[in-house]
């Protein structure tokens, strides 16, 4: 009986955290502000940077904030409920990333997870994501491109997460997530490979 309780609650958990992830903080933001959808402005992205440049500095930052803490209570929500369940929390983690690239609120649409995976890693692993964070400041700081301190950070947290010897389960899950987030800026790479790829100014 124990066994099957623990399964629901699994179950009902996993739902609960696609339909946390999948809330479109950025379209929510910019409708209230604008009365304008996100996902046909600027790049139409639906994310911080997105609303930064078409919104406002404030939105922007509700939105970046929102997003983060969707990954960061998601890991730590399953921490609560499965007690030193790693592997729970990395399997909520990855679904709290995949609901908020393909929202089921924006016709399996979305951002491209940079804030919400660094919300779930700073749950899992905060050291490396406090370390990545330097490095996105430093490249944002040197070059004014955010897709391309957003590149760098995922690349580097792999080996920061190597380096400080988290979990193996950890460090996979960190991998995967890069390759996930890489992939989601390929047309940012085309854009920085072609010198085309807008500059952010505050």
């Amino acid at each position: 009986m124990s066994d099957f309780y623990n399964v629901i609650k699994f179950l009902v958990f996993l739902f609960f955290v696609y339909i946390l992830g999948a809330i479109p903080f950025s379209y929510i933001i910019t409708k209230i502000h604008l009365n304008k959808d996100i996902t046909e402005l600027g790049s139409k992205n639906a994310g911080a940077t997105n609303v930064f440049r078409n919104v406002g500095k404030i939105p922007a930052i509700f939105t970046l904030i929102l997003d983060i803490l969707k990954g960061y209570l998601t890991v730590k929500i399953s921490y609560w409920l499965f007690p030193n369940n790693l592997l729970f929390a990395i399997i909520s983690g990855a679904i709290v990333i995949f609901a908020h690239s393909f929202s089921i609120f924006l016709k399996f649409k979305g951002g491209k997870s940079v804030a919400t995976s660094l919300g779930v890693f700073w749950g899992l692993a905060p050291l490396a994501v406090f370390i990545s964070i330097i490095i996105f400041i430093s490249s944002l700081g040197f070059f004014g491109i955010v897709s391309l301190g957003s590149i760098a950070a995922t690349l580097f947290l792999p080996i920061i997460i190597y380096s400080l010897n988290y979990d193996k389960a950890i460090f996979i899950m960190s991998i995967l997530i890069a390759i996930f987030i890489i992939y989601r800026h390929k047309e940012n790479i085309k854009k920085l490979i072609n010198g085309t790829e807008k500059k952010i100014f505050f």
